[in-house]
């Protein structure tokens, strides 16, 4: 089983399509993977005759490849006859296929991109269900999050028909057509007591549940424990919930130049600016953004705050998260002692080989608890083909076992309170919001924002104000007309 991404990249004259290389089986030729994943694409319709692939240049850039394996890829489509290469265009699917016989039933799973859950847990489900369900092979394919729904709507005219989705919790409240999704209730009837409220409460619809969490997590401090004891820097307590500056005063006034060049290597915290990471600090501070003129002090108070974290202490470093290239974030090269992340994130920093255990504490960045919480969760088309297997992989995906074994092996929390309270220490879970079921203030971004159309232009209007152009006040000022237009 292959887990992969395709994204429809449409120009004028021609159709692209580009496809990951599988996490799984690394050892394997890279070669005859990405061979195979075209190959399915091919058959299942998702490349029609006629359509162009990426140029060679653009697959191995985009993937991390030489040239040389996805050359040896194209020739053995070529010699499959699925493939035909135009000197001076490309590549192009073949105009006539060779038939392929399909006696297997066939689950097919979208998933956004980039996710972490896709690329590290999803597939402890699906080699579940597989056993359980010997005669259906399952295909994933996964989406660009740009225009998401708008590549979901495509898919479902052209086929090949998701059976599955896997979307994000900030995706499921920007779909408008949820009535054309299963209510998912029934088939948790006998474990729904054993979900946290909230999460089934995120995901509720006008026809129910209509999408079903399978991981999630609150937005928490990781740290270093190493770094801090070679730094002579106590460990934080995990029961104490001071303000961050009492808590980690040392830490936060970190910030060294370790080789020597006159610019810092070593920074306290690594912060990345996208709407589910800084606007932590702003809840922290009291600040409301669904009623931002009212709290525009504590607006201000939260801007000068990372304004001096990041250029006048230069005490943080900020950093876009990019799935490309993780090992070289800040966290993980150790060029900071801790980050603002999600147990998904850590996951995934993990597999790529993290040089040290990182912990996680309860330090606060103002004197509010709040915290914002995000999710991954399975949507079933009412129209799909498979439905009764859909509701099978549905039921496998939050089971008590896989959740277990999910949580165990790859240190995603459980969508179970009882899994967590098994597999983490109580500390851990207390230090990451989760001592309480109830998840109080853990705030979905759907409650924390407006709407999806604010979170974008929020982003927009601060692009001077994260470069260090523009003072904290100017850029306050700027979100502020933003809800004064939209009437706030």
């Amino acid at each position: 089983m292959f887990l992969y991404t395709i994204q429809l990249l449409v120009t004028a004259n021609k159709k692209s399509v580009s496809e990951r290389i599988p996490m799984k089986r690394k050892t394997d030729f890279l070669y005859m993977k990405l061979a195979g994943i075209i190959r399915e694409q091919i058959h299942s319709g998702v490349l029609k005759p006629g359509d162009f692939l990426l140029s060679e240049n653009e697959l191995a850039l985009r993937y991390g490849l030489s040239r040389i394996s996805v050359r040896k890829s194209l020739n053995t489509l070529v010699d499959e006859g699925l493939v035909l290469k135009k000197p001076g265009l490309g590549s192009v699917v073949a105009a006539h296929l060779p038939r392929e016989e399909r006696r297997r039933k066939t689950l097919r799973i979208v998933t956004t991109s980039p996710s972490n859950y896709a690329d590290y847990a999803l597939g402890m489900t699906i080699e579940a269900f597989e056993k359980e369900h010997p005669h259906t092979d399952v295909k994933v394919l996964q989406l660009s999050a740009v225009d998401f729904w708008k590549s979901v709507h495509t898919l479902q005219e052209t086929g090949p028909y998701p059976d599955i989705l896997l979307v994000t919790d900030r995706q499921f409240r920007e779909l408008e057509r949820k009535e054309e999704y299963m209510d998912l209730d029934e088939r948790i009837e006998h474990t729904k007591r054993m979900f946290y409220p909230k999460l089934l409460g995120g995901f509720e619809g006008t026809s129910g549940l209509q999408a079903l969490p399978v991981t999630f997590s609150p937005v928490f401090i990781a740290y270093n424990p190493a770094l801090l004891g070679r730094l002579g820097i106590p460990l934080p307590d995990p029961h104490q919930y001071g303000n961050g500056n009492e808590t980690f005063a040392p830490l936060l006034g970190l910030s060294e130049d370790r080789n020597g060049d006159g610019i810092p290597d070593l920074y306290a915290l690594s912060l990345s600016h996208t709407y589910n990471r800084w606007p932590v600090i702003a809840l922290q501070n009291g600040v409301d953004f669904n009623r931002l003129t009212e709290h525009a002090d504590a607006l201000r108070t939260t801007l000068n705050l990372l304004h001096d974290m990041l250029y006048r202490k230069r005490t943080a470093i900020l950093y876009t998260r990019n799935k490309n290239s993780r090992n070289i974030e800040p966290f993980a090269t150790e060029n900071a002692a801790m980050m603002l992340t999600t147990a998904m994130e850590l996951a995934a920093l993990k597999e790529e080989s993290l040089p040290f255990e990182p912990q996680a504490a309860p330090i606060r960045f103002g004197p509010e608890r709040a915290t914002l919480l995000v999710a991954n969760a399975i949507m079933v088309p009412v129209a799909c083909p498979e439905p009764e297997l859909a509701a099978a992989f549905c039921k496998i995906a939050v089971r008590s076992d896989i959740q277990d074994r999910i949580g165990r092996t790859s240190g995603f929390l459980s969508v179970l309170r009882g899994i967590n309270e098994s597999v983490w220490d109580k500390a851990h879970l207390q230090a990451i919001r989760l001592g309480d079921a109830r998840l109080d203030r853990c705030l979905f971004v759907h409650e924390a924002f407006p709407d999806s159309a604010f979170i974008s232009e929020m982003d927009y209007e601060l692009g001077l104000f994260w470069a260090g152009l523009e003072t904290a006040d100017a850029a306050a000022e700027r979100l502020l007309r933003i809800r004064s237009r939209e009437g706030e």
